[in-house]
């Protein structure tokens, strides 16, 4: 008998486990069992009409219909709600008008079955936005235009409680056509002077006839003036209202206006209108245990980068809470109920959400309003959380051109940052570049890639050659022949190269004598460099006067030095190299070596550093600087993990030149 008993307990608790389920997960009878979703709305307020019903946004998120033919409304009693859908949305969300009751307390839209939902029809229209995408508009008349209305695209729609916009709400396009309509209330008889203010084709309907035909290009400022008023009268009641507004430029203005006199014009208020009541979202749930991958997105601030790309930082989640997988169409993909990212472009993006063998979709837009933080680029706190967003989120599988080049400005920024690298090699792999586009990106990368892939670097830096249209590559191949004897430290390499393109130095003499010289102090051969540098100075005393020189020289000097601390590395590098181009007698003193060395140090680049200081010895072994020298290799020497030898050099420094400003850090450096 207790047996008995205990499995009659069994199933009871079975079965109300399975009602719970049922319900849904805030304890609300599921009213639609075709539905295998729903959203969960309360309502605040109702509208000013008697006929007004409440207006909802229903986030279906490619799991049900895009223009919501599927969704059924009930209320929390289970009675069904006549409703009617007017398409797409914002935030991947369905447009929906419904009609409530007194008893109504919030309203729970079902959707994504197969069936299609009954449509109710209103009499009466709450104020709705609209933007439309039209192809070749033209600043033409009505006739023209609503024929390319009527096949144009729906980009989004939105309720509002005013006909007055200054941008694209929706997206970031600049060609589109706007139109606002909804109802006019008038409690008596009586006239109202309107006037639309906008820049381009603007039309006003009332009643669904035409009454302000305002074509080609206009002023908001004239339409203050009175410029295409109309005195306009009206019944009591409603009367329906359209404002139809071409943009195919930037600024944008479209809002209607109200002419009391000369000296005072003022918005139609928002309680000129028919408004309808509002409810707000609560809760997105799957039916039962039916995976739900709904999701939502805001934008939360943006940084305008100096060539004129533009980040936004967007976060995203998912209502229901659960982890998912989303996967952007521009080759990112993350993982997380929550996720921030940077999208590095204005276009939008479609993003797939996986949850479980559910998947949502949509696409995420970019109104033209701005977020409302923004962040700067040359603020390093800035750049720096940026930063850790875009890596997070991976730059190694990103597909879409654009965002490439906009995240590779990003992080050239930096000179010489690491995210180049897989940037360039995928913008490399894209369609659409030129070969000057191509040599670009070919010369960034291989700046990137010389420090940890130096193969990768000379492959890059020869394909830059190869596709450079310019006719006078120098500089270009002075930095490759440089690159290969401090980087590679193939000197070899560096002679064939220099005898392959030697002819096509600009300024032969002095560039090709500066790089034989280079070649032939690394490669150990210090008469050669001695017959080099004899020839160097040989050519620069037939210029140049020796005084002038010198004072620009130093001023060089001083530059390279500024750029070098300020992370300015090529700012450095070409100061470096005018300085040795007007001062060749640099290299005698150890003051050029040692500016040098800095930079490879910086660089990475510590074998070329250690080599160049080496070299600098060699050819001089009382150089004026050599206490200075010789720390620069001992800090050098450190970060390569040598530690005896910078030891080393320290106590020579601490010891023979007891006296030098360097020799008390040298002693600590030894404790």
């Amino acid at each position: 008998m207790k047996s008995l008993s205990r499995f009659h307990l069994i199933i009871g608790l079975f079965c109300l486990t399975f009602l719970l389920h049922a319900q849904g997960r805030r304890g609300i009878t599921w009213h639609h069992g075709a539905s295998p979703y729903r959203a969960i709305f309360a309502i605040k307020e109702l509208g000013n009409h008697p006929r007004a019903g409440v207006s909802i946004t229903v986030p279906v998120c490619g799991l049900g219909d895009t223009d919501g033919k599927d969704i059924f409304c009930f209320d929390q009693r289970g009675r069904q709600l006549p409703a009617a859908s007017m398409g797409r949305g914002t935030n991947n969300c369905v447009l929906m008008l419904v009609q409530v009751e007194k008893e109504s307390k919030s309203i729970l839209a079902y959707f994504g079955s197969p069936q299609r939902a009954p449509t109710a029809k209103f009499v009466v229209m709450p104020l709705i936005c609209s933007v439309y995408a039209v192809n070749d508009l033209k600043n033409t008349g009505w006739a023209d235009l609503s024929g390319r209305l009527n096949s144009g695209r729906l980009i989004g729609q939105f309720v509002t409680d005013r006909m007055e916009q200054v941008c694209n709400p929706i997206d970031s396009r600049s060609n589109f056509v706007m139109v606002q309509e909804g109802y006019l209330l008038t409690e008596q008889q009586e006239s109202q002077s309107l006037f639309i203010a906008s820049d381009e084709n603007s039309f006003l309907f009332l009643n669904d006839a035409l009454v302000i035909d305002r074509q080609g290009a206009t002023s908001v400022h004239n339409s203050l003036r009175g410029e295409n008023r109309k005195e306009l009268s009206l019944k009591p009641g409603a009367h329906s209202l359209r404002l139809v507004a071409v943009n195919t430029a930037s600024p944008f203005t479209a809002a209607l206006g109200r002419w009391v006199n000369a000296k005072k014009v003022e918005p139609v208020p928002p309680s000129a209108f028919v408004r309808f009541g509002t409810a707000t979202l609560d809760a997105v749930e799957g039916r039962q245990r039916t995976p739900n991958p709904a999701f939502t997105y805001t934008h939360l601030s943006y940084m305008n980068l100096p060539e004129g790309a533009s980040l936004t930082e967007t976060e995203l989640s998912t209502y229901s809470g659960d982890e998912v997988t989303w996967r952007f169409a521009d080759g990112v993909t993350l993982k997380g109920a929550k996720v921030r990212r940077v999208f590095a472009t204005l276009a939008s993006c479609d993003v797939e959400v996986r949850c479980g063998r559910s998947t949502a979709g949509g696409a995420v837009m970019f109104p033209e309003a701005a977020p409302p933080k923004r962040l700067l680029s040359e603020r390093r706190q800035d750049y720096k959380y940026y930063e850790q967003l875009i890596l997070t989120a991976g730059v190694d599988k990103l597909k879409d051109r654009d965002s490439i080049r906009s995240f590779l400005e990003f992080f050239m920024l930096v000179d010489l940052h690491p995210a180049q690298v897989p940037l360039c090699e995928a913008l490399l792999q894209t369609r659409g570049s030129n070969r000057e586009e191509r040599a670009g990106t070919n010369l960034i990368l291989a700046r990137a890639a010389a420090k940890d892939e130096p193969q990768k670097a000379i492959k890059a830096y020869a394909d830059a050659l190869k596709d450079s249209p310019n006719d006078d590559n120098s500089e270009l191949i002075q930095e490759m022949i440089e690159f290969v004897v401090f980087r590679l430290r193939d000197p070899a390499l560096a002679q064939e190269m220099l005898d392959r393109h030697g002819r096509s130095l600009r300024n032969k003499g002095v560039i090709r004598l500066a790089l034989q010289l280079d070649i032939a102090l690394q490669a150990g051969k210090i008469d050669d460099a001695r017959k080099h540098y004899a020839a160097r100075l040989r050519s620069h005393n037939k210029r140049e006067d020796q005084r002038i020189a010198a004072v620009q020289g130093s001023a060089l000097a001083e530059k390279a030095r500024r750029a070098r601390e300020e992370n300015r590395l090529f700012d450095a590098i070409a100061a470096l190299r005018a300085w040795e181009e007007i001062a060749p007698m640099a290299r005698s003193d150890g003051s050029f070596s040692l500016e040098r060395a800095r930079i490879f140090r910086k660089r990475g680049w510590f074998e070329g550093a250690i080599g160049e200081l080496n070299a600098a010895i060699l050819a001089e072994p009382l150089l004026p600087n050599l206490p200075e020298v010789e720390f620069e290799q001992a800090g050098i020497y450190e970060d390569m993990g040598r530690k005896d030898e910078a030891r080393k050099l320290y106590q020579k420094i601490a010891g023979e030149y007891p006296n030098h400003p360097l020799a008390d850090s040298a002693r600590k450096k030894i404790k």
